[in-house]
Formats: C-alpha cells, structure tokens, sequence
C-alpha cells in the first residue's frame, strides 16, 4: 500500500512547483468575483460622492448640505476621484493576479493599504468639517480592509512559489 502512494507522487521538482499544493479557492473567488465587485462599488461610490447622490439617498438636499459645510464639497470629491483610482487600481491588480505575476500579491497588499488610506483621509476630512457626522461607514472599510491586508498576506505568503511571471 505504501509503494503505491510513494509512486503516485512526482519526484520532480519542476512539476511539483507547477501544481499548487494549497488550494486556490480563495484566489478564484478574488480574481473571478472580489475585485471585480469591489471595483464596482467604488465606481458607485465614487458617482455618488461627485455628484452629491449620497446625501439624496438619506433624503437631504446636496445643494443645502454644500451651502452649510462648503469644504464637504470638496473632500466628497476628493474621495470620488480616490475611488475612482482605487477601482483602477483593483482591476490591474486582479489582471497581475490572474496571469500569475509577481507583482500580483503585492498590488493586492497595495489595494487594501490605499482602501484604509482613503478611508482614514476622507474619515479625518469630513469629521474636520462637520464635527457630529456619522463616520461608522469609514471605520468599517478600514477595519474591513486591515482584516483582509492580513488574510491576503498569510494567503499569499503560502503561495508566493506560484507568483513567479
């Protein structure tokens, strides 16, 4: 039974470093759904934040609300060209990751870096401006994304062997 196994598996190390040895699920799920969807999201969110959509949403006029807090116009459109880059940015990431390049895991650590950047910048620029606003939106996209920097880097880190274009 044993010299069975031993003869299933390859002594070669050139195929053994061709195969994945972990499974590739998470990968999968990120290059085919995840980055996609996060890249559209922050398309949205970049839209509504040009355009003052988001205030319209929770029924309140974006003219009077730019009248009252005249800097607010400013870092909502701040934050939309930061979005905007951000959904840029994860579609060259999920394209390096799909084709297996090096830089891949990197673009990706990279991507959830600048989600809490613009999320802390945008966080300490509204809460300048109008002092009693509701900032539990930032803080769960920076807790969000600091999560997914340290399950992506472990992920990754196991499978660097494959990043290798």
């Amino acid at each position: 039974m044993e010299e069975e196994l031993e003869i299933e598996y390859s002594n070669n190390e050139e195929d053994d470093k061709k195969k994945p040895s972990r499974g590739m699920k998470w990968f999968k799920f990120l290059i085919y759904f995840a980055l996609w969807a996060g890249a559209i999201l922050n398309i949205i969110y970049a839209l509504q934040a040009i355009n003052g959509t988001m205030y319209k949403a929770q029924g309140i006029d974006p003219a009077k609300v730019y009248r009252k807090f005249p800097g607010l116009r400013d870092a909502d459109n701040f934050y939309g060209i930061a979005c905007l880059i951000f959904a840029v940015w994860q579609i060259i990431t999920r394209y390096a990751l799909a084709k297996y390049r090096k830089c891949g895991p990197i673009f990706l650590y990279i991507a959830y870096v600048l989600g809490i950047l613009i999320s802390v910048i945008y966080m300490v620029s509204i809460t300048t401006i109008v002092s009693n606003i509701d900032t539990s939106t930032c803080i769960a996209q920076i807790f969000i994304n600091s999560i997914m920097l340290l399950i992506n880097w472990i992920y990754f880190h196991r499978r660097k062997h494959l990043f290798n274009k």
